[in-house]
């Protein structure tokens, strides 16, 4: 039967793990850091980074499988590793790389600035919210920073003798130096104090008198030294001061009542303070004019009295006179005045002043002269007047002395009733009889008087009385009257209104009026006028001419719609009472505006008849139209069905104007979506009729390329395409059909794919995936060598090489001697050397390349089979 062979299996053996050396360790400040931790001399694959901050109590992973992990911004110190594994060799960490971070640095807060007295002087500077350590402290009197002997967070100074700046600087690590503000200590010189001398205003005085009440003046502070802490005053001679709040070199005054003190305390720099001299503010009281007695009254001719002037603060200057010519002086400078024989009105006032104070004068007082009396005379506008309905004024005229009453009589001056009233004028109002009215008259010292009498004579109210009677007319030819009865009055006057507009009297005089052939409705009133009382008028009688005219308004409609009439009928000065409308389809109505839905088009002779409230009656007839409604068809020029991103084109029948459901007003419509269209088309009637199709669109299918895959440089992998019943992929490079809906893909370098889907209603839409083919030298070599020519293991084989040309094979005796080297190794090795055949037994190969990372080494077996 001969030989038979087993099944191969392969024993792969992995490197071991090797965990390498990370480099990058360093110091870093606490804020805008930044840098990179590189692992070197691994053996296996980078599976993960791992971070702590506890110095390696506890770690967190961190998603990276490169040789490099970047940091940027930690704010605290933190230690690195990675972690690698080796196929089925285990995993092994690297060594731990530490970024240390230092604590930003700042130098902190320098207080406080200060004003000290020259050499005599010494102050402590405090420094706070320092984070770091002390670097130096400097100081800077005019001649720039030099640095000063202390490490400490306070310095204290001592006799500075000119103004010095300090400042201080820290550092912390890797986060460098800062610097704190700077504080001022300013020094002044030692001035003598001289508090200088206070004057009124620009002058040299330190003494001046001013009025009480409206007084104010400034006082400055001259030939000072230093500046001033505050002013001081006093109201009792110097014996008491009080503080006013003012550091200016000057202090106003203002209604001051009593004399007062000033001074000024002054500081010279830091080193001295001191007293202005005294400036003194005398106040003379206000001056007062004081009281003269009250006004009197005397007759002219012989009169005598005395007047007293009292309560008055300051000098007399003068009295004076006024007897219509202005005041003047009489010389006069005691509290008393003696006057006699006036014989026009005077009056008198003082003139008094105190100190420096205005001069004032007294009240003034007037001795009024009163001449003889004298009644006058009584006048009116209107001395007859209508009864209950009336009004006016009564004047006095050329009257001399005072009104004390007015009086009236209504019994022909039998009897009078006084009237409290002083004015020169009375009014009366709705005096119902004849009535006599007149003025008392009185004078200081003088006889009393009347004035003249004055009569106010009344007449009755007019009254129109009643006008009878209305009437209606047709004809053109009539006649008729009208009669006034029950009028009171001296006048009647007839008047015709003609439309509303007031005529010219039509007659003069008498209680009956007879009109005929009137040829428009007229109206009539009588006017009765009685004396002086205002005219009153009659009611209002009408004679009605009626005519009467049919008419009515309409808009013709289109079928369906209903017709709206609208009676435009003319009365004149009427009113319809009865109205019979035949519509010309077999219906009629008497409504005022009807309306009517005719069933069929066509023309319709509608009759209107109008009767009025005087019986006149008028028919009218009017020919109305119903139109058809327009065409509404929606005509589809493209497919009813189609693939979404695709479209088609309804048009409506010809029309005047359309409207589509989209809100487009064209008679052709573009539609791209799924969904009923309505159109609602009008013709030049303005008839509207619509109709509705519905346009259906097929989504586009899901397409779906698969995920996007990484694989290794020689491998195949299978592109997985969805969504639909055909597929074509493009580009069709490196598979084994670009029409299958997965071939299988076996790129040389990285590559995208787009695949193309169509679904059964034939419609079509894309995706993209991305196949990434990684130069990472990944190979498969086999263990087994079997040169027996049955087809398998004939020769070495090794996976993925063919696609590295560039790499060279050496294979190893357990002697170390090369039985064979290769470079673009084609799988063809069956275990011989120069042309014989090897012995069975185990060698040893080294894969080298030009740009691989690692060597890649193992054994074979020779297993003839022999």
């Amino acid at each position: 039967c001969g030989n038979d062979t087993s099944n191969t299996v392969t024993i792969t053996v992995d490197p071991p793990v090797v965990g390498g050396n990370l480099t990058g360790s360093a110091t870093v400040c606490g804020s805008g850091n930044n840098g990179s931790i590189t692992l070197g001399g691994e053996v296996g694959n980078i599976i993960g980074w791992e971070t702590s901050i506890d110095d390696g109590g506890t770690w967190t992973s961190l998603a990276n499988t490169t040789n490099t992990q970047n940091y940027t911004d930690l704010v605290t110190t933190t230690w690195y590793r990675a972690e690698v594994q080796s196929g089925t060799c285990g995993n092994a960490y690297s060594d731990i790389a530490i970024v240390t971070v230092d604590d930003p640095v700042i130098a902190g807060l320098l207080s406080s600035d200060s004003t000290v007295c020259y050499l005599n002087n010494t102050g402590t500077l405090t420094l706070s919210g320092t984070v770091g350590i002390t670097v130096a402290w400097e100081s800077n009197n005019g001649s720039g920073w030099t640095i000063v002997a202390n490490a400490g967070t306070t310095y204290t100074y001592s006799g500075l003798l000119d103004t010095t700046q300090y400042r201080f600087i820290a550092s912390n690590g890797a986060c460098g130096n800062d610097t704190s503000n700077v504080v001022t200590i300013n020094v002044d010189p030692n001035l003598p104090p001289d508090a200088g001398i206070v004057v009124i205003n620009n002058t040299l005085s330190s003494d001046t008198t001013v009025c009480a009440g409206g007084n104010t003046d400034t006082l400055r502070l001259i030939d000072m030294v230093g500046s001033v802490i505050h002013w001081e005053q006093s109201q009792d001679g110097g014996s008491t001061w009080f503080t006013l709040a003012n550091t200016d070199t000057f202090q106003v005054f203002i209604d001051l009542p009593t004399t007062t003190y000033y001074r000024a305390f002054v500081q010279g720099g830091a080193c001295g303070i001191g007293y202005s001299d005294t400036a003194i503010v005398r106040v003379d009281n206000i001056s007062n004019g004081g009281l003269l007695e009250e006004d009197m009254v005397v007759c002219a001719g012989s009169n005598e009295d005395t007047l007293i002037l009292s309560g008055f603060i300051g000098d007399i200057i003068s009295w004076e006179i006024d007897s219509g010519l202005g005041y003047q002086s009489l010389g006069v400078v005691g509290d008393s005045l003696i006057f006699s024989d006036l014989d026009t009105t005077t009056s008198y006032r003082v003139e008094v002043k105190n100190g420096v104070c205005p001069s004032v004068y007294s009240n003034a007082v007037t001795v009024s002269v009163t001449p003889t009396t004298v009644g006058g005379t009584l006048i009116t506008a209107t001395p007859t007047v209508c009864e209950g309905d009336n009004s006016g004024t009564i004047l006095l005229t050329n009257y001399v002395g005072n009104i004390t009453r007015w009086e009236y009589s209504e019994d022909n001056g039998s009897t009078w009733t006084p009237i409290i009233e002083t004015s020169e004028s009375i009014a009366y109002l709705n005096i119902l009889r004849e009535t006599q009215y007149r003025v008392f008259i009185q004078a200081s010292g003088c006889p009393d008087v009347y004035s003249s009498t004055l009569t106010i004579f009344v007449d009755e109210p007019s009254v129109a009385g009643i006008l009878a009677s209305d009437a209606v007319v047709c004809d053109s030819v009539h006649s008729g009257t009208l009669t006034l009865s029950g009028s009171l009055g001296n006048s009647i006057v007839w008047q015709s209104v003609d439309t509303g507009a007031v005529n010219d009297s039509i007659q003069l005089g008498g209680t009956i009026y007879d009109y005929a052939n009137l040829t428009n409705t007229t109206r009539f009133i009588a006017i009765v006028t009685n004396g002086v009382c205002p005219s009153d008028s009659s009611n209002v009688v009408g004679v009605l001419t009626n005519f009467t005219e049919a008419d009515f308004a309409f808009d013709n409609v289109c079928i369906g719609d209903e017709m709206f009439f609208a009676d435009e009928s003319f009365i004149k000065d009427g009113f319809a009472v009865q109205r019979n409308w035949d519509f010309g389809n077999g219906t009629g109505s008497t409504i005022e505006d009807p309306v009517v839905l005719f069933e069929e088009v066509g023309t319709y002779d509608v009759q209107l008849s109008i009767l009025s409230q005087g019986l006149c009656i008028d028919t009218i007839i009017q020919t109305v139209e119903v139109y058809p409604l327009p065409d509404s068809t929606i005509t589809n020029l493209g497919d009813s069905t189609f693939c979404d991103g695709d479209s088609t084109i309804l048009r409506g029948e010809d029309g005047l104007s359309y409207l589509w459901t989209t809100g487009d007003s064209t008679q052709f419509l573009t539609v791209t979506v799924e969904d009923f269209y309505g159109l609602t088309v009008t013709d030049s009637n303005l008839c509207v009729n619509s109709s509705e199709v519905f346009i259906e669109v097929w989504p586009l299918p899901q397409a779906e390329a698969g995920n996007d895959t990484t694989i290794s440089l020689g491998q195949t992998t299978i592109l997985e395409g969805s969504g639909g019943e055909q597929y074509m992929w493009d580009p069709p490079t490196f598979l084994d059909d670009f029409m299958l809906q997965n071939p299988l893909s076996s790129p040389d370098s990285s590559i995208q794919y787009t695949v193309l889907v169509t679904d059964s209603n034939g419609c079509q839409n894309t995706d993209s995936v991305l196949i990434t083919v990684l130069i990472d030298y990944l190979f498969t070599p086999s263990n087994l060598v079997t040169p027996n020519g049955d087809g398998f293991n004939d020769t070495w084989f090794v996976e993925n090489l063919v696609d590295y040309p560039a790499c060279e094979v050496l294979i190893f005796n357990e002697f170390g001697e090369i039985v064979f080297q290769e470079r673009e190794y084609d799988n063809d090795w069956a275990g011989e050397f120069q042309g014989a055949r090897l012995p069975d037994g185990t060698y040893y190969y080294i894969i080298t390349c030009p740009d691989a990372a690692a060597l890649y080494k193992g054994h074979v077996t020779i297993l003839s089979q022999q």
